[in-house]
């Protein structure tokens, strides 16, 4: 079977199914060869990384919930959702420890 993608240069698919002993060696060796030591290693210090947001793109978001006022309101919610969350797991400990039940 050979394949199409390319228009300048055919090649030869060999399944693994029908592919003998010596091509899969082959093709394990071609594929798992380090040409390079530095191949496949993170080189770069992410903490070098100069990341920063502009007021544009704060900007940009604030409009995607409409107002300031509704961005605002949602973080509040947010921020009283998990106080909630967290009194409700506070709550059960404490009910759980109590012996004079």
């Amino acid at each position: 079977m050979t394949s199409t993608m390319s228009l300048k240069k055919t090649k030869t698919i060999v399944f693994p199914i029908k592919a003998t002993l010596a091509d899969k060696k082959k093709k394990l060796i071609e594929y798992g060869t380090i040409n390079d030591k530095d191949e496949g290693k993170i080189i770069d210090d992410d903490a070098e990384d100069d990341a920063s947001i502009e007021w544009k793109t704060v900007n940009k978001l604030i409009e995607y919930y409409g107002h300031w006022s509704q961005a605002a309101l949602l973080v509040v919610l947010s921020g009283v959702l998990i106080y909630l969350r967290n009194l409700s797991g506070y709550q059960i400990g404490k009910f759980a420890e109590d012996t004079a039940l």
